[in-house]
């Protein structure tokens, strides 16, 4: 009996082992270079699994762990299982061997026949289940090849860019020494002309104009022929050095031109070559990134199945001699022991692809570049380069800062990590969330809620009872809208199919509100708006003085809704119709403003900016810190941000931006450099901008509030790594 068990024991633990291997989810999977098969990327050039492979790799897996459960439990269904005995196939080697050493030293041992039989039927079933072990192996093989492929994908040939970096540099350099050449000319063509002037001595002392000719002939005016004359005598002796330097300054003219337009193309390719790179670097660390996560997955798991495979051959060893002993025939013990079993078919291979020749690249406009390509030439003396024009900033498409009023949080999606500052137990730490799939992250003045709507999970952290209270139990599946607004002290979330929501934080709930046909709500501080855009109706909730009373207003029209902290602006951009409710000092009166043409709309704690960015016309309204924008010009502007009494506009094109408002909290900005910055983001006190391809950051504003919140000293190099 106790052999019985042993051996029931084995297949437990053998299909343990498997089982794990086999129930991972699986990886990504691409179709290999030559099956045929189409391949679509991410935006960040991976490629990405379609999803007949995906699928048909994941029914293997679960395929293979259902046979091995399937089989266990058919073959050894009488078996009594008990760890007792041993936890790995390695100790269940040892107890068999303990077995045959028993019926070594038992004289004319006989085996029962339901120890016989047990063994037997492993013996059957154990070529199937190294298959089952082959098997496992080869998908993660498969794993590991896509991730490898997935690198290899990435590099590109670059040697269309720099064949045209260096054919535009060569015409560049041949220009400008051209344009010197003309430099020289002209400088000698307008000396020659100079010294005419000064040989000449100066032009005769009368006027043609003053003596005008009398008409007709005979009549002559003396004075006007001695005029003309003696003109004519002067200007003879420079007329020839006159038109050589007037064409000679033309001919620099129209090669400057020339040089300038080609130098703009060679800094333009310049760019195009440092970002093709950077893009296969980007690619190509990524998807090292991602295959060394599915590496460190499967080493464990290659090292089990050699280990399974190598134990599952022995233990097949020793049940061939404790069968045969009774006649003497089979292998000895010792044989078994000494086996060398052949595990090499389950080495997976790791074999990476050969990195990016570099992934240094020098841009335009730095001073590495300035003096190769242009200070240190021959030519730049006479004709020296026109203002260097940086690459624009890379396109950010997705916000990796946020914040309330008093805290902020970076989030790099693709590696699932965050970081957060600010005001102590205001959602200033989040160090034990899980980010991991999370899409959006949304503030109330003190609180965080991170959710992945793919899955419709959320949580929240921050102040309790201002939006950080426990969102976990919530469903954040569907089309939901959520209020969002660094004012407002709780969150609202409904889900537009179905007309349920729920609401927490100042405020109250509202599980059991109706609000079937709300398109999208909106919150100050302890007001809240919910708005059904296609009916044109609005209800609002919380206190009249901040916004919420709104039965009275016609919404009809209206494509977008704004929040200070105590009023609210309705916009319908298409008709440019506005209309503000809620305090007046924070807002709330918007009376006589002409909104025609106004494409954005930003806020303070207090105050509204409407901006049109294709006129640059913009005009504040609200309380007294930053209301007062007449004088700013938002010409070329790209973008607007606010922090709680001030504002910053910033052209990301020229990297150039002015600040105004409150100058302890963030109004003055003056001296700062914003080239390469990606996103901006304001508390209630500073402003913190960043680049979020190489994590760079600074802070301006309230000097305390910067020092005790930890702005100056959070890392927020993570968002530019991939993993």
């Amino acid at each position: 009996m106790k052999a019985t068990l042993v051996l029931c024991l084995v297949a437990s633990r053998l299909s343990v082992l498997v089982w794990a291997a086999t129930t991972k989810e699986a990886e990504p999977s691409w179709p290999s270079e030559n099956s045929g098969d189409r391949f679509s990327t991410d935006g960040n050039g991976y490629h990405t699994e379609t999803l007949l492979i995906s699928t048909k790799l994941t029914k293997v897996r679960k395929s293979v762990a259902t046979d091995l459960e399937r089989r266990e439990s058919s073959i050894f269904a009488a078996g009594v299982r008990s760890s007792a005995w041993a936890t790995n196939l390695a100790e269940m080697e040892a107890v068999v061997m303990d077995q045959v050493k028993q019926s070594m030293l038992t004289a004319n041992y006989q085996m029962p026949d339901e120890i016989r039989s047990g063994m037997l039927g492993f013996k059957i079933n154990s070529s199937a289940l190294i298959d089952d072990l082959t098997s496992l192996h080869n998908i993660d093989q498969i794993r590991i090849d896509n991730a490898i492929h997935a690198m290899r994908d990435c590099k590109k040939d670059l040697a269309t860019w720099r064949d045209s970096v260096q054919q535009l540099r060569v015409k560049h350099d041949t220009c400008r020494t051209d344009q010197a050449a003309r430099y020289d000319s002209m400088k000698g063509s307008c000396q020659n002309y100079s010294t005419a002037q000064k040989n000449a001595g100066p032009p005769p002392n009368c006027s043609l104009s003053a003596a005008a000719p009398l008409y007709p002939w005979p009549d002559v005016d003396e004075a006007f022929d001695t005029c003309f004359h003696a003109t004519h005598q002067w200007q003879s002796g420079l007329w020839d050095s006159h038109e050589g330097c007037r064409m000679a300054r033309q001919v620099h003219t129209l090669k400057k031109e020339e040089c300038d337009s080609l130098q703009r193309d060679f800094e333009s390719a310049v760019c195009d070559l440092a970002s093709n790179q950077t893009s296969i670097c980007s690619c190509f660390d990524g998807g090292k990134c991602k295959y060394e996560a599915v590496r460190a997955e499967v080493v464990g798991a290659e090292k089990s199945r050699r280990a399974s495979h190598a134990s599952i051959v022995r233990l097949g060893c020793h049940i061939d001699f404790m069968i045969a002993s009774s006649t003497d025939d089979g292998p000895q013990p010792q044989e078994c022991e000494e086996l060398d079993v052949n595990t090499t078919h389950l080495i997976i291979n790791y074999s990476l692809p050969v990195p990016p020749e570099s992934c240094e690249s020098v841009a335009p406009c730095g001073k590495v570049f300035l003096e190769e390509e242009y200070t240190n030439k021959a030519w730049h003396k006479n004709a020296p380069a026109a203002e260097c024009v940086p690459c624009p900033a890379p396109a950010i498409t997705e916000s990796s800062l946020f914040g309330g009023s008093q805290s902020m949080m970076a989030l790099n999606r693709e590696s699932g990590k965050g970081v957060c500052w600010g005001r102590s137990g205001y959602g200033a730490d989040c160090s034990g969330e899980d980010f991991t799939g999370i899409t959006d992250v949304f503030a109330t003045c003190c609180g965080f809620m991170a959710v992945n709507t793919a899955i419709g999970r959320g949580f929240c952290w921050g102040r309790g009872g201002h939006g950080g209270d426990d969102c976990s139990d919530f469903n954040f599946t569907g089309d939901i809208s959520v209020s969002d607004s660094p004012w407002q002290e709780g969150f609202m979330v409904v889900n537009r199919a179905t007309g349920k929501g729920f609401c927490w934080g100042q405020g109250g709930g509202c599980t059991d509100e109706d609000f079937i046909g709300t398109t999208d709500v909106y919150a100050g501080s302890r007001a809240r708006l919910f708005l059904n855009k296609a009916a044109g109706t609005g209800h609002c909730v919380g206190l009249h003085s901040r916004g919420g009373l709104c039965g009275h207003l016609n919404f009809t029209g209206v494509t977008d809704v704004y929040t200070t902290e105590r009023a609210f602006f309705a916009l319908d951009k298409t008709t440019g119709r506005g209309f503000c409710w809620g305090a007046d000092g924070w807002g709330g009166n918007c009376t006589g403003k002409d909104f025609t043409g106004v494409t954005d709309v930003y806020t303070t704690m207090s105050t509204f900016l409407a901006l049109d960015k294709v006129s640059g016309r913009g005009f504040c309204w609200g309380g007294d810190l930053g209301s007062d924008c007449s004088h700013q010009n938002f010409s070329g502007i790209t973008d607007v941000y606010s922090a709680g009494a001030a504002y910053m506009a910033l052209n990301k094109k020229s990297g150039q931006g002015f600040c105004w408002g409150s100058s302890r909290f963030g109004g003055d900005c003056s001296g700062l450099d914003f080239t390469g910055i990606t996103e901006v983001h304001g508390s209630k006190l500073y402003f913190t901008a960043v680049n979020q391809a190489t994590g760079r950051h600074f802070c301006w504003g309230d000097y305390h509030s910067i020092n005790t919140h930890g702005c100056n000293k959070v890392d927020l190099r993570f968002l530019s790594e991939s993993c």
